[in-house]
């Protein structure tokens, strides 16, 4: 991509949530406007750009099957697995599995063809756009009022920030990926403090339990694994994890006794309404006929009308969501397709920087139904990513594989 491209994707991915798109009359949440705003802008630039891509020549068929082999198997996947839902009737309301997983395949494409030098230029926009979310979620919290929604589409027992990406669950899974990532990528120890710092209060805004917990199993993963990684830097990287561990509870313990952004969090020490609505919706499934479970799903109404009959006003778990709208086979296959994609996007990074991220996101979309939903989590985990973190790309004027020293850049 262009870097006048690379900027709009940026933007799209990190400025336009769904706050900021209802702000500018585009009602991507509000299933009763017009089908057009069912997807992000975002999936139709990244489309658009794959074709004109695919038509000129940029992406051609040796790269479609050698370097972006995985893409291509698991967007073809999709396109059997839409087929699939139309032949069994469940196409309905499905517009979030091309925002939250076939946008990231199409990302990648385009940043696997990518120049270094294109990527290297926006390291700082990811932080800064980072940064902007994080504050934004603070003032709110702090004011008690929202910035840019206009009312909470959600009942909370009290206030929840929702800054840039609406729900504030979506907000935390992004922000805790984001966190670990950014984190990671960061050479400088103010800088990672600075991220921390920033990525903690923000999720203590957004009340989300499970984020903190992702967080803070990635940083002990990050600290284990580069201990114990057999370099000559083994004892040093023992020694800053401890000191960034040690922030991290310091942040936590100043957090929940000096400020009251933690009012939530102080409840981790019982199961409240919260988890117990979540153990409650796995009863759902009992109610399934158990061909519909393996084979093709339930239709939106029936799940509603199931919902309804059993008291249960909200499936929290992305999971269980998969499983009543695409049955057991579907839901296999399509976890099985985004491991594999994201193992390979992140092959070319050691133990202790790809296995952070991917266990802070399985943990933390674990907790909540985000994935359900058109949430850009894991788009702008491939962004930070590949800008951040790839030591391989494949150049946009030669295809082949070239090797980046992230040590010898400035931080």
């Amino acid at each position: 991509m262009k870097p006048v491209l690379l900027f709009l994707v940026l933007i799209l991915a990190f400025i336009c949530g769904d706050n900021v798109l209802e702000l500018l009359g585009y009602h991507h949440r509000d299933f009763s406007s017009s089908p057009v705003f069912r997807l992000h802008p975002l999936s139709y630039l990244a489309f658009a750009i794959v074709v004109v891509y695919l038509i000129n020549g940029k992406i051609g068929m040796a790269e479609l099957v050698g370097k972006m082999k995985t893409e291509a198997i698991f967007l073809l996947g999709a396109i059997l697995i839409l087929c699939y839902l139309q032949i069994t009737g469940n196409l309905n309301a499905i517009a979030f599995f091309i925002d939250a997983l076939i946008l990231p395949v199409l990302l990648s494409m385009l940043l696997k063809i990518t120049s270094v030098s294109v990527l290297y230029k926006f390291r700082n926009w990811v932080y800064l756009l980072f940064f902007a979310n994080a504050g934004i979620a603070v003032i709110e919290k702090l004011r008690g009022a929202f910035l840019i929604a206009r009312e909470s589409a959600w009942l909370f027992d009290y206030f929840r920030s929702s800054a840039i990406f609406g729900h504030p669950l979506n907000n935390a899974l992004i922000m805790s990926v984001l966190t670990i990532t950014l984190f990671l990528a960061a050479q400088n120890t103010w800088l990672k403090l600075s991220v921390l710092f920033a990525g903690m209060v923000s999720i203590f805004c957004f009340g989300a339990r499970g984020a903190l917990i992702g967080v803070f199993i990635g940083i002990m993963l990050h600290m284990f694994l580069g201990a114990t990684g057999g370099s000559k830097t083994d004892k040093k990287e023992a020694v800053n994890g401890l000191v960034y561990l040690m922030a991290f509870a310091g942040i936590i313990l100043i957090v929940i006794n000096f400020t009251s952004f933690g009012d939530r969090i102080t409840a981790l020490s019982h199961v409240d309404g919260s988890a117990e609505a979540r153990v409650d919706s796995f009863n759902i499934i009992s109610q399934i006929n158990f061909s519909d479970l393996i084979w093709k799903g339930t239709s939106t109404q029936e799940m509603e009308r199931i919902q309804n009959a059993s008291g249960v006003e909200i499936i929290e778990n992305f999971y269980l969501i998969w499983l009543l709208r695409f049955g057991l086979i579907v839901t296999a296959l399509l976890i099985w397709g985004l491991a594999r994609f994201l193992l390979d996007v992140t092959k070319t990074s050691p133990a202790d920087i790809k296995f952070p991220i991917l266990l802070a996101f399985i943990f933390v979309s674990s907790t909540n139904n985000s994935l359900s939903t058109s949430t850009l989590v894991i788009s702008n985990m491939i962004l930070a990513y590949y800008i951040l973190l790839s030591f391989k790309v494949v150049r946009e004027d030669e295809f082949t594989i070239k090797p980046i020293n992230y040590e010898s850049l400035p931080y």
